[in-house]
């Protein structure tokens, strides 16, 4: 997901049970500064992601945070109830410029070298990719307008299977 489409995202859109969640909105900064509910980059941005039980399992760790957060007697009587699975320390809508400051945080303290939070996007196309998934799956999961895009941005991977396709051709064929 996109960086203010995971800021956008409400429990209401997140469905534990059935492993789905729907992105209809992102969140965005006006020009005056502003922070804004607004729909995603495109129609195609639009989308159901079916997740895994790791991620449900994280997604109903991080709804039981939020409770005790919420119920926090330090912090109740500021808490606003925005419905977002991802907060702020008081249930606000959390501020891109704060994610990005705890981001890099979190990046220093595991050793990795500083990179842009959109990377993690970058990283779940190549998993994606070299993992086999078809680009049109992969394409609509990230939300692209069309899947021409996965290919003129990550083509260089799909070139790097072709030596697994044409031992799986041969397997399909010869054998």
């Amino acid at each position: 997901m996109r960086q203010g489409e995971l800021l956008g995202l409400q429990w209401k859109n997140v469905d534990l049970e059935k492993g789905v969640l729907k992105v209809d909105q992102n969140l965005k900064r006006l020009p005056n500064g502003k922070l804004v509910f607004g729909k995603p980059k495109t129609k195609t941005s639009i989308r159901s992601i079916t997740i895994g039980e790791d991620t449900i399992a994280v997604l109903r760790e991080q709804k039981k945070k939020i409770k005790g957060e919420r119920e926090d007697g330090r912090v109740k009587h500021l808490w606003k109830e925005t419905d977002m699975v991802f907060p702020s320390t008081i249930g606000a809508p959390i501020d891109p410029t704060n994610l990005l400051k705890k981001f890099r945080q979190l990046l220093k303290k595991a050793g990795i070298k500083k990179i842009r939070f959109h990377d993690l996007r970058h990283t779940s196309a190549t998993l994606m990719l070299n993992n086999g998934v078809d680009v049109l799956v992969a394409s609509r999961r990230l939300g692209h307008s069309k899947p021409s895009i996965i290919v003129d941005v990550y083509g260089h991977l799909l070139l790097s299977v072709n030596d697994q396709v044409a031992t799986k051709m041969d397997d399909l064929v010869l054998k």
